[in-house]
């Protein structure tokens, strides 16, 4: 089947270490290389992804504490790597007799980088890897080679290893009631926006379409794909952005968190369009419309009044609308440059449990 990729932009927030001031202190000890190796590891345990930069040669020649700037600094093309990689490569699937995902670009690799003295990396040395995906650990390297690191204090080339892990991360909603029944309102919701869609442009019948999308912590989908079936490329483009707007819950602790949505669309002879579900969400938001005006009677003592129950409208905002015009995206478009030409872009800042 034909797929679309859609991509959606968002600010990136990134803390950043500062300089801590001199103080006068004393400190005694020194951190080991079985020490480092657990740091490592414990870290990878700890969180979804990340990157920790450790010196390999020359430590007096880099300021240790630039080095986690630059960590931070490589986690968003790293992190580009993997959302490229994963809206193409994954599929529901099972995963030890459970429902899961296949096909995840997810692993760890361990990069040597040598680094000119203007601060340019000259060569790189996989020493260890764990992703089963080639093209996600060519990726990284690539992400590794852009990168532009401290200049050497003593005009000298000096070694780096990178340290890279990724996974997809908390999803603690996943399979659950309650999120089965967001996602239904949601697609639903995107599906009826999608009609324009398919106005005029499809032949009277039944059309499954199906996608994936990729949130992040928020709930905005970041990256998204659909499977057009029979429908015409310029179709699945634009339902690929209809399905965009599809939001979740948000959990400050994940990292992508994976969905598919699935609308069935029926075109009638006359060229009327009907949506799955599409009458189940408006008694659902009917339903909701009258709990809302039975609350508000309570709280004021007010009997209810007919027109008070009316369902919501259930039109998405008119600039998220799908564009019709919108050129047909290929399968060979880059997900980055299929709705933005700057790329992705994924909040990794640190989260408060809230």
């Amino acid at each position: 089947m034909s797929r679309h990729l859609s991509a959606s932009v968002f600010a990136l927030s990134l803390s950043l270490v500062a300089c801590a001031p001199k103080r006068n202190t004393i400190t005694e000890g020194q951190v080991t290389k079985m020490q480092a190796n657990q740091y490592i590891r414990d870290a990878v345990r700890m969180s979804s992804e990340g990157v920790v930069l450790e010196p390999a040669s020359n430590i007096d020649a880099i300021d240790r504490v630039r080095l986690v700037e630059f960590a931070q600094a490589l986690r968003t093309p790293a992190a580009i790597c993997f959302l490229e990689r994963a809206i193409n490569t994954m599929e529901p699937g099972t995963v030890d007799g459970e429902p899961g995902w296949i096909g995840v670009p997810e692993g760890q690799a361990k990069i040597r980088a040598r680094v000119g003295a203007d601060g340019g990396v000259l060569a790189t040395d996989v020493l260890e890897s764990g992703f089963k995906d080639e093209k996600m650990e060519a990726c990284v390297i690539e992400a590794i080679r852009n990168q532009r690191f401290l200049p050497s204090r003593d005009n000298f080339a000096y070694h780096i290893d990178i340290f890279y892990w990724v996974s997809l991360g908390f999803f603690r909603s996943a399979q659950t009631t309650a999120f089965d029944e967001i996602l239904r309102r949601q697609q639903t919701t995107a599906g009826i926006a999608a009609k324009a869609c398919l106005t005029g442009r499809a032949a009277s019948g039944e059309y499954r379409v199906s996608g994936l999308n990729l949130f992040d912590r928020d709930g905005n989908t970041v990256i998204n794909r659909v499977e057009r079936g029979k429908l015409s490329a310029e179709v699945g483009s634009c339902i690929a952005t209809a399905f965009r707007a599809i939001r979740i819950g948000a959990e400050p602790e994940a990292f992508v968190r994976p969905a598919t949505p699935v609308v069935t669309f029926t075109v009638g002879t006359d060229g009327s369009i009907g949506v799955s579900d599409e009458r189940w969400l408006a008694l659902v938001e009917l339903e909701d419309q009258a709990a809302r005006a039975a609350r508000k009677a309570e709280l004021l003592d007010q009997p209810i009044g007919e027109d008070e129950l009316e369902p919501d409208r259930l039109e998405l905002p008119e600039d998220e609308l799908p564009n019709e015009n919108q050129p047909p995206l290929h399968d060979d478009v880059p997900p980055t440059q299929a709705t933005d030409p700057s790329g992705l872009k994924i909040d990794l800042s640190p989260r408060r449990r809230r």
